[in-house]
C-alpha cells in the first residue's frame, strides 16, 4: 500500500509504450489490414485516457487541488481499465487458455474491491 502509487505510474508508464506499439503497428498495416474497431477504438481509447489522467494527477498538488474529484477520477478509473482488460481477454477466451485464465483472474479481483465497498 505504501508504493501503490509507484505501482500506479508505473502501469501506466508500461501502457505508454504499448500505445504507441499500437499506434506504430496500426500505421504501419493501415494499407490493408483489418484496422481496430471503432468499439476497440472508443472503449480502448477511454482505458488510454484514464490511465493518463490518472498518471498525471497521481501527486499530492493534483490530490489536494481535485479534493473528492480526485479520488471519484481514480475510482472510474481503475474500474474503467478493468473493464478493458476484462472485455479484452473474455472475446477469446474459448479459444485461448491464457485468456481464459485471466478473464477469471480480472473477474476475481473485483471480489475484494465489491467486498470493500459492502463492508462500509
Amino acid at each position: 500500500m505504501a508504493n501503490r502509487r509507484y505501482l500506479g505510474l508505473s502501469v501506466a508508464a508500461s501502457h505508454w509504450w504499448h500505445l504507441v506499439a499500437i499506434v506504430t503497428l496500426v500505421n504501419w498495416y493501415s494499407a490493408g489490414g483489418p484496422g481496430i474497431s471503432p468499439l476497440t477504438k472508443l472503449f480502448g481509447g477511454a482505458g488510454f485516457v484514464m490511465l493518463g489522467l490518472m498518471a498525471i494527477t497521481s501527486n499530492d498538488a493534483s490530490q489536494r487541488a481535485l479534493g473528492r474529484g480526485w479520488r471519484r477520477l481514480h475510482l472510474v478509473g481503475i474500474w474503467v481499465v478493468w473493464l478493458d482488460f476484462i472485455f479484452t481477454y473474455s472475446g477469446t477466451a474459448t479459444i485461448a487458455p491464457f485468456h481464459t485464465v485471466m478473464t477469471l483472474l480480472f473477474a476475481v479481483a473485483v471480489i475484494p474491491r465489491a467486498a470493500a465497498y459492502w463492508t462500509r
